[in-house]
């Protein structure tokens, strides 16, 4: 029933163009012209909607990559990458990659409500432990220079055996995320200094 909807839309538009045609469609040779010029419609039309279907699902994905109950992996444009989320606008994210000259690309980077930290440390509590405070480059903490990749290479470690980590920004800002995970999501992420 649809195709004959489609096929009848289609001749009555490509009539309605095409002075040859008297409007019924079957006029000589152009009656053919018509079926195969709907059938071409009708392709067109299917190819659309698998376009927009594969579009849909592409940033569906996009945008559920990561969750509030345990770290998730993926990889993206040649980077290896974690995250853990914490509600809306919460998130905690490790990239791990082979660094170029001039772009180093291990980090891991804190959003909170949406934003990055916009002071040049944020505060940790590991466990109840005693806050640490950690020193961030361009809103992260990098791994290209000797003192980002101890600073780095800490936090992983604490990710990895620790159960739960409180992020605090300078402003006060906070949230608390597990570490369900964290160790297998990571995996093997070396610094930027060290490849």
């Amino acid at each position: 029933m649809t195709e004959i909807r489609i096929r009848a839309a289609a001749e009555y538009l490509l009539c309605r163009r095409d002075p040859r045609l008297d409007g019924s469609g079957r006029s000589g040779t152009a009656g053919h012209e018509v079926g195969s010029r709907a059938d071409e419609l009708k392709e067109m039309v299917v190819r659309l909607v698998f376009s927009v279907i594969f579009a849909a699902i592409l940033a569906s994905s996009a945008i559920a990559f990561g969750n509030d109950e345990a770290w998730e992996s993926g990889w993206g444009m040649g980077i290896s990458e974690a995250i853990i989320t914490k509600g809306q606008g919460n998130k905690i994210y490790v990239a791990c990659g082979i660094p170029t000259p001039g772009r180093p690309v291990t980090s891991i980077s804190f959003a909170l409500i949406g934003n990055a930290p916009n002071s040049s440390s944020i505060l940790l509590t590991f466990d109840g432990e005693a806050p640490r405070e950690v020193f961030l480059s361009n809103g992260s903490i990098e791994s290209a220079s000797r003192a980002g990749a101890s600073q780095f290479d800490y936090i992983i470690g604490k990710f990895r055996e620790k159960q739960w980590v409180n992020v605090r920004y300078m402003d006060g800002t906070n949230a608390t995320f597990t570490l369900n995970g964290a160790s297998d999501a990571i995996g093997i992420c070396p610094s930027d200094l060290l490849q």
